[in-house]
């Protein structure tokens, strides 16, 4: 018998104040249990973009609902629908995809990439295609490709690399150019760098920190500089920042907190914070901000053990005749049940 994993909302957490195009956008597995039992709740944009497996099951017996945009981005989904409905997708939205699967359709169908979108694409074949059709790359949206295939080609053309947004880029090698180029750094979106070379550099140049950004930056090591300068800490950006530095900042400044991005932290962090001002929670979302509200957490669900139990009790009776027929009992002294010793079995 296939006994299903039962899962629920957190205990403190009112099925009242779930916002539903939120829920469309978290990836656990008891989201999408959810909205497989309220589909008419169900926000289809938001569902087909959701990368998770959960979702996957869920768009799969519902074809005609999907967002084709959305999903032909989606990395997951290239092995379970794309190549099953190439008339639907999109190309646009494919030439951001990542996965193997959507990399071989477009070395297919050349005519039909977005090279906009494409040079933004990380994955080692989209470097490849872009290697082999360099008149066709958008410079800027490459420029903060962390990608080593984006680095070798960026680092043979220095003269066609943005450098606003080459200041975002965390690999290594674009923290050298930088390094050797400070002139063209643009500090505010070095600030959002997460690298530990970009925070060094930030380090030597605090007059130059943009602290907003800085608050967001999930880094250890920005975490550890705020820290160092806690009266210039943006707390509304901090209070979306997911790390558990910040967390554990916000924790000991709670009259700072912005209560509206913490409810939209997706951190594991946040949600325990949250448990404990469930009175100030902000339930509902802010697209405009990218945020979605509680209901995107994943953290919001566990697992249902009391239901698990329930179910469990339905082969209890075929569990109990299965372990103790009488072809197991040499096996009871392995299984330390009590009274079976060595001797007792020998006797048998």
């Amino acid at each position: 018998m296939n006994v299903e994993l039962s899962m629920c909302l957190l205990d403190w957490i009112n099925p009242d104040n779930i916002y539903w195009n939120g829920l469309c956008d978290n990836p656990s597995e008891g989201a999408i249990r959810l909205l497989e039992k309220n589909p008419d709740k169900i926000d289809w944009d938001m569902l087909s973009d959701n990368p998770s497996e959960h979702a996957m099951r869920l768009l799969e017996k519902n074809p005609d609902k999907i967002v084709w945009y959305w999903l032909s981005q989606n990395p997951s989904a290239i092995h379970l629908l794309l190549d099953k409905n190439q008339n639907k997708i999109d190309w646009d939205g494919l030439s951001f995809n990542t996965s193997e699967g959507a990399i071989q359709l477009l070395k297919n169908n050349q005519n039909k990439i977005n090279w906009h979108c494409l040079s933004q694409n990380s994955s080692k074949g989209a470097m490849q295609l872009l290697e082999n059709n360099q008149d066709k790359i958008v410079w800027h949206f490459l420029s903060q490709n962390s990608s080593k295939g984006a680095m070798q080609l960026l680092e043979n053309n220095p003269d066609k690399i943005d450098w606003d947004l080459f200041s975002v880029n965390p690999s290594e090698h674009a923290i050298k150019l930088l390094e050797n180029n400070q002139n063209k750094i643009n500090w505010r979106c070095l600030s959002r760098n997460p690298s530990e070379w970009a925070i060094q550099l930030l380090e030597k140049n605090q007059d130059k920190i943009d602290w907003r950004c800085l608050s967001r930056n999930t880094s250890e090591h920005a975490i550890k500089l705020l820290e160092k300068n806690q009266d210039k800490i943006d707390w509304r950006c901090l209070s979306r920042n997911t790390s558990e530095g910040a967390m554990q900042l916000l924790e000991k400044n709670q009259d700072k907190i912005h209560w509206q991005f913490l409810s939209g932290n997706y951190s594991k962090h946040a949600i325990q914070l949250l448990e404990k001002n469930q009175d100030k929670i902000v339930w509902f979302s802010e697209p405009w901000l990218r945020l979605y509200g509680l209901s995107s957490s994943p953290y919001i669900f566990t697992y249902d053990y009391k239901k698990m139990k329930q179910n469990c009790m339905l082969f209890k009776e075929d569990l109990m005749k299965n372990r103790f027929h009488p072809r197991n009992i040499p096996k009871f002294k392995d299984w330390r049940v009590n009274g079976f010793e060595i001797n007792s079995l020998t006797s048998l």
